[in-house]
């Protein structure tokens, strides 16, 4: 689905080809909204309330970068964590300043009026969430949770990966993603240009004619 997973899965097989045929996250008609940051600065989590998610480290992080300077946090999704995590904002005294509306249908907008995408996953294939975002022009501060993300974040205009998941580095990257231009004269969105379905489906096209052309079918 990406480079980077082929690398890393060269080593299961040995002596074969791998093509690569980019994981379609984005529908054909995607065009992301305007956007409108807005201030304070809305910092974005998305997943379900499961430890895979990690969520605690996200409400960790924000309670550092809170302590530093205004700013909101949303967590789209849910799952059987969510009380867990309610509690934990109150502890950390952020509750008021923390959102967890549950599943929504107008994530484009929110992206839209996001200054960052934070992603703190213990483990992860391929996100298709970074991708989302970065199509729309927001910039990703992720933990190291996935070999996808260094290909997805390449410059420090993509946002950050962090390879220590420790709440004060995150809040560190948080607000340099946040001090980022909103708009990125088109360099975020480019990078998520090859996981569009159209690319997607001509490669899987693609390949498929490469099979046939090395193994053509026999009829009897």
């Amino acid at each position: 689905m990406s480079p980077e997973l082929a690398a890393r899965d060269a080593a299961w097989l040995p002596a074969r080809p791998i093509r690569v045929a980019p994981e379609p996250n984005l529908p054909r008609d995607h065009h992301p909204l305007p956007r409108a940051v807005a201030e304070p600065p809305h910092i974005l989590a998305i997943g379900r309330l499961e430890p895979q998610k990690d969520m605690a480290l996200a409400l960790r992080t924000f309670a550092v970068l809170r302590a530093q300077r205004p700013a909101r946090l949303t967590i789209l999704g849910d799952g059987p964590d969510r009380a867990r995590l309610e509690a934990l904002s109150r502890r950390l005294g952020i509750a008021q300043d923390v959102a967890m509306p549950g599943f929504v249908g107008d994530v484009a907008q929110r992206l839209s009026h996001a200054a960052c995408l934070l992603m703190t996953s213990r483990y992860e294939g391929f996100p298709a969430v970074p991708v989302e975002a970065l199509a729309a022009d927001v910039p990703v501060v992720a933990t190291d949770c996935s070999p996808v993300l260094r290909g997805l974040i390449a410059t420090p205009l993509h946002g950050e990966v962090v390879a220590d998941r420790h709440p004060a580095l995150l809040a560190a990257a948080l607000g340099r993603a946040i001090a980022l231009p909103p708009i990125s004269d088109g360099v975020r969105p480019a990078n998520a240009t090859p996981y569009s379905s159209p690319t997607a489906a001509r490669r899987y096209l693609d390949i498929f004619d490469e099979a046939i052309t090395l193994h053509p079918l026999r009829c009897k």
